[in-house]
């Protein structure tokens, strides 16, 4: 979340949209409102305004540049955030992960890694649903499921899997096969 907070900060346009944004809403309230009141001369009223009371002018100029800056800071590391795991797990054919396959919302492997690419072959499946049930399946491919690290056991390999996955922004899933260590991990 830092890490997206920090890039947000480097990026011209969250500046460039407060100082115009700001500016719009300076206007707006300080020129614009009291002319349609019937103020002769709005300049001149926020001037005499910023003589008479220049603390309460400055907090209004300051709020009107900070709420724009903070929504905009906010919004954008939120959605870098957010698209940190599609943009990881879109990656998986180019980073070639061993461990890992990409799963059509249907079931049907559509990619593996090299590891799990041989594994695949050896075990001759074609759905994931041979490995990791239909239920569990249904849950992650519906998006119901957000618990990662479930176990499973793969009879064609011998071994506890621990399953993590990533939705994409291809409307595939990742998934990521681990070799359970331990009895613990088992439970």
């Amino acid at each position: 979340m830092w890490k997206s907070l920090i890039v947000t900060l480097g990026e011209r346009s969250i500046y460039v949209v407060t100082v115009v944004a700001g500016t719009l809403i300076i206007l707006y309230g300080q020129v614009l409102v009291p002319w349609v009141r019937g103020s002769n001369n709005a300049l001149m009223d926020m001037m005499v305004e910023f003589e008479q009371q220049p603390l309460a002018s400055i907090l209004t100029f300051t709020v009107a540049f900070l709420f724009p800056f903070s929504v905009g800071v906010c919004s954008s590391t939120l959605a870098q955030y957010r698209m940190a795991n599609a943009k990881v797990g879109a990656s998986l054919s180019e980073n070639k992960f061993g461990s890992a396959f990409r799963v059509a919302r249907n079931g049907k492997i559509v990619g593996a890694g090299t590891l799990t690419g041989a594994l695949l072959k050896s075990d001759r499946a074609q759905m994931v649903q041979e490995w990791l049930g239909d239920k569990l399946w249904r849950d992650i491919a519906s998006g119901k499921s957000t618990e990662q690290g479930c176990v499973i056991y793969v009879k064609a390999w011998s071994g506890h899997y621990v399953v993590n996955f990533a939705l994409t922004v291809d409307n595939h899933i990742n998934l990521y096969l681990t070799r359970a260590k331990s009895d613990s991990q088992v439970e």
